[in-house]
């Protein structure tokens, strides 16, 4: 879409911005950034206002102002009529109105008055049809919809709320159509199919005709951009002339690009600048007639797909693999891709040997560069310095990978760990001896787990605690957790709902983390449970049965998430808790559980989706990736990992400039560090207690008043006041 001074692309969560003038700047807008929401559907803009209007799938829309503020407007979205059928296909300007196509029906929104004064229903006797598109012939005087059952119009001197004005165009009738344009008082429609051989259609001199000099093809997309017709199909962008002659056609043989995949274009008002949004690439600048194709794609993951993420030293890992629902794979085949020092990179799957399925990705801990990543039904690969180096199986361990039972060819890791012994640990679906050991040395040794799992099994996520007990989960079983004894002697116990042998609450466990006291804290299907003392599991006559989350509401004891999914657990440099789950987004607790202090959702945060996969966090910074099912989001959290001295004592911004209106963070203090900040003259301002190893302060003095320019002394201590250190702020009003 081309705005006044921009050219403007959208993909389901957000835009891409590029200005015209200068074409050298990427800027994007999410939800993270000021949008309402994600599924874009459609972009619309109004000149008088320069304002551009985007249309979610929901009926939601944004109106954003040329200095790109956004105004929400969700009546659509929010109301409870035509429940099932709100879905948002595209929208029209005509005059001073918006006209908005549904799945029931057309909405008009009065731009100028910010209000719907009707919605037409235009199906036969009044019934409700989705229409997918409108063209307005003025000079005619009517108005045309492309809908499900095919195309129908009305004048525009008649009530448009009136369905018994519309009527089915002569020959177009009771087939889909989902495009259509006005083309110099020409009507262009599309006729959707399904497959790959849409046809358009052209209403010339009051009758319909097939445009025959057309190539058949599944059209994304139909517009008009001055005297040209411009169509994006499945492999190209087509642009004619009003004689019907083809001025342009881009594809991937001309510009040189297999990877171009046109989902819509516009041809720029300068006649010279058709503008792409692709598939794959963010959005190409096409300069005619030159032949110049400039790609315009920001930083972000590849694709949105996400199974697991791993965060080690500076560096974020994404597995994009998937299981089906009985643990079969998917053959996804989107790599790996991983993200460091604001920059995402991609490895992809012919760089992997053609590795599918990536489920897990760990770092090695004794051997730098190197990470090792499950490949669900191929074994392990083995990754250096961001090279492929091998695939390990049941053929080159020696067996020691012990593969699916009567399937040799088939090894179902699902995850790996590390213990502290610089031995890599890994579990094998399926299989009769399924744990397996890998020594520092190379050596691959695998243990049967007798009745606690074996080739009827499905293992899962894994855990290694600081006391080298090996955790996995087992679909719908509960968990295994195994250790080597003294002797090198495999000891395994199993946790099911049996009071005395686990007592969880349920059988599907989804996921599990260790604390800062070494409590493994449970997420399954009903609620959280928690295990204080891990060690009790192997040593006789004790107890290792876990421990519900309990507090009084209303008057009634619950139970923590006890009505939700959960599918992640993490732990914060403070031992606060993050919880994700399945239907509710992410809750954030206190130290012990008892305490909610956030739940962030689809509703009140940036959050795309309410799905959550995936918990990491980087307790050097405190920044928490979430993982969902329409891709990862980031949120700066309160708690960094403490330390046991000061080191490194720093407070950012420093100086506090008078532009910036957020918090000051004073990090690399000693564990929950009392922190109190006096003026120059020794009035005590502020004072708090650090969470881990950081401190915020809003800049404001106990009554909530931002302080006065000047010099500030933050005072620190640890609890017993043996650690000190002092550090100066400069607040620049």
């Amino acid at each position: 879409m081309e705005t006044g001074a921009d050219v403007v692309a959208a993909s389901e969560k957000g835009l891409i911005i590029v200005n015209k003038a200068d074409r050298t700047e990427i800027q994007t807008l999410t939800k993270s950034r000021g949008l309402s929401d994600i599924d874009i559907q459609h972009l619309a803009w109004y000149a008088p206002e320069d304002l551009l209007i985007v249309g979610y799938r929901n009926g939601n829309l944004d109106l954003i102002s040329s200095a790109y503020t956004v105004r929400n407007i969700s009546d659509i979205a929010r109301s409870n009529i035509f429940l099932g059928r709100r879905r948002l296909n595209k929208i029209r300007i005509y005059r001073d109105r918006a006209y908005i196509c549904t799945g029931f029906g057309i909405v008009v929104f009065d731009i100028g008055q910010r209000l719907f004064p009707e919605t037409l229903i235009i199906g036969p006797n009044g019934s409700q049809i989705e229409v997918f598109d409108l063209a307005f012939d003025e000079a005619g005087g009517r108005v045309y919809a492309a809908t499900e059952l095919g195309v129908f119009s009305a004048s525009l001197n008649s009530s448009l709320s009136f369905f018994l004005n519309w009527t089915p165009e002569p020959g177009m009738a009771n087939k889909p159509f989902n495009h259509i344009v006005n083309w110099q008082g020409k009507i262009v429609a599309n006729r959707l199919t399904g497959t790959n051989d849409d046809s358009l259609f052209i209403r010339e001199n009051g009758t319909w005709s097939w445009m025959y000099d057309v190539f058949i093809s599944k059209n994304f997309d139909v517009e008009v951009c001055g005297d040209e017709l411009v169509i994006t199909n499945d492999f190209s962008v087509v642009s004619y002339r009003p004689n019907r002659s083809k001025r342009l056609n881009i594809e991937p043989g001309n510009v040189f690009n297999p990877r171009f995949k046109p989902k819509a274009a516009v041809l720029a008002r300068d006649g010279n600048w058709y503008w792409i949004a692709s598939e794959l690439e963010g959005m190409y600048g096409y300069f005619y007639p030159e032949g110049w194709l400039f790609t315009f794609l920001p930083d972000g993951p590849f694709d949105e797909d996400v199974f697991r993420m791993r965060y080690h030293n500076g560096r974020l890992w994404v597995a994009p693999g998937a299981l089906n629902s009985v643990w079969g794979p998917t053959f996804n085949n989107k790599g790996i891709y991983y993200y460091e020092n604001f920059d995402w990179q991609h490895l992809t799957a012919s760089q992997l040997n053609n590795r599918t399925d990536i489920l897990s990705i760990t770092p090695s801990p004794v051997e730098p560069g190197t990470v090792y990543a499950t490949a669900w039904g191929q074994g392990i690969v083995q990754i250096t310095n961001g090279q492929y180096v091998t695939t390990f199986n049941a053929s080159n361990t020696d067996g020691g990978l012990s593969p699916v039972a009567g399937a040799p060819d088939q090894v179902r890791a699902y995850d790996i760990v590390f213990d502290s012994k610089g031995n890599l640990w890994t579990a094998t679906s399926l299989s009769e001896r399924p744990l397996t050991r890998r020594t520092p040395n190379g050596q691959w040794v695998n243990y049967a787990m007798g009745t606690v799992a074996g080739t009827t099994t499905n293992i899962g996520r894994m855990l290694v605690t600081r006391e080298d007990q090996i955790w996995m989960t087992l679909q719908n079983r509960g968990i295994a957790v195994a250790r080597l004894d003294p002797n090198g002697t495999l000891q395994v116990r199993q946790l099911t709902q049996l009071e005395g042998s686990g007592n969880l609450p349920s059988a599907d466990v989804r996921a599990f983390a260790e604390d800062l006291d070494g409590a493994v804290w449970i997420g399954t299907s009903a609620g959280v449970a928690v295990l204080y003392t891990p060690r009790f599991i192997f040593e006789p006559n004790r107890s290792y049965d876990v421990r519900r989350i309990t507090f009084e509401e209303n008057g009634i004891v619950q139970a923590l998430l006890a009505q939700e999914v959960v599918t992640a657990v993490a732990v914060d440099g403070a031992n606060k808790k993050w919880f994700g789950t399945q239907n509710s987004g992410v809750f954030y607790t206190s130290a012990d559980g008892r305490e909610q202090i956030f739940n962030f959702n689809r509703n009140n945060s940036p959050l795309p989706s309410n799905n959550i996969l995936d918990i990491e966090i980087d307790r050097r910074t405190g920044l928490v990736y979430i993982a969902t099912d329409r891709g990862i989001v980031a949120y700066q959290g309160a708690a960094t990992e403490g330390n046991e001295t000061f080191t490194d004592v720093f407070a950012y911004p420093n100086p506090v400039r008078p532009d910036y209106d957020g918090p000051i963070f004073i990090r690399g203090l000693v564990t929950g560090a009392y922190v109190k900040i006096t003026d120059v003259a020794g009035n005590l301002v502020f004072e708090t207690r650090a969470e881990g190893g950081q401190a915020i302060w809003d800049g404001k003095d106990f009554k909530g008043r931002k302080v006065q320019s000047g010099v500030y002394l933050a005072y620190m201590s640890d609890e017993l006041g043996f650690n000190t250190h002092v550090a100066k702020i400069l607040i620049v009003r």
